[in-house]
């Protein structure tokens, strides 16, 4: 995310093994971003070449798109290809920290024209090291309702290591199920408020009492910029 004084970034610099597969680098952003395992997740390269169709879509369409991706479906061979490379899950509807894996919007992000590797099949340096895929766009995305993308830039190599750890960073973890980025910034909103509405009252309650990452600490002041480098590698230590 872009940052400024009140949209902080939220930022993770990871040196990480480049023979761990992207299924490890998954796990190593769950707990890097403060993440709760909830949701499915994928990587893609992107196709510099991607234009997304201008015209506007129909309800018929619009439906049948949805229902296609509910079903497993994915995205007809006419549409534009936005990936180069889909890296899955290595299993769909698995377990999570807090119970069953959502996948419900998997489908639609394939492509007949995007190859798809599971993500327990393929290592790091198969993607980075890739002349085919190195000046492209990287992204993580997880909840594919709420839409949190990564986007991932490798900077350069560092001595070997046999695991993941992470080295700098900036912002509070975001709220999982807030909503996507508009429900997140409500939230951040909720606990600048001098005198909260009841909505945001219990936008503060769930967060610290219900959201599957909760803080019972809250947001206010300057803990919307604060996390915790330690835990994250005593956390990463144990992968």
């Amino acid at each position: 995310m872009p940052g400024d004084i009140e949209n902080p970034a939220i930022l993770r610099t990871l040196s990480c093994p480049a023979v761990a597969t992207f299924e490890q680098l998954h796990q190593a952003l769950q707990i890097a971003f403060g993440w709760a395992t909830t949701h499915t997740y994928d990587f893609t390269v992107k196709d510099p070449d991607y234009e997304p169709e201008e015209h506007e879509e129909d309800v018929a369409s619009y439906i049948q798109r949805i229902t296609a991706s509910y079903q497993g479906g994915q995205q007809s061979s006419t549409a534009p290809r936005e990936n180069l490379l889909r890296i899955t899950a290595k299993s769909q509807g698995r377990m999570g920290i807090f119970g069953a894996v959502d996948n419900m919007h998997s489908g639609r992000r394939s492509h007949p024209r995007t190859p798809e590797k599971g993500s327990n099949k393929i290592k790091l340096y198969e993607v980075f090291q890739n002349v085919q895929y190195r000046g492209n766009d990287l992204e993580y995305e997880y909840d594919f309702s709420d839409c949190w993308t990564h986007k991932i830039t490798v900077t350069g190599r560092t001595m070997h290591s046999g695991h993941f750890v992470c080295v700098a960073g900036e912002g509070h973890p975001c709220a999982e199920d807030a909503g996507g980025l508009h429900g997140w910034m409500d939230l951040v909103e909720a606990y600048k408020a001098m005198t909260p509405t009841k909505e945001q009252r219990e936008k503060r309650e769930w967060f610290e009492t219900q959201c599957s990452n909760q803080d019972r600490r809250g947001l206010a002041g300057d803990r919307i910029t604060q996390w915790d480098k330690e835990l994250v590698n005593r956390l990463l230590a144990q992968l």
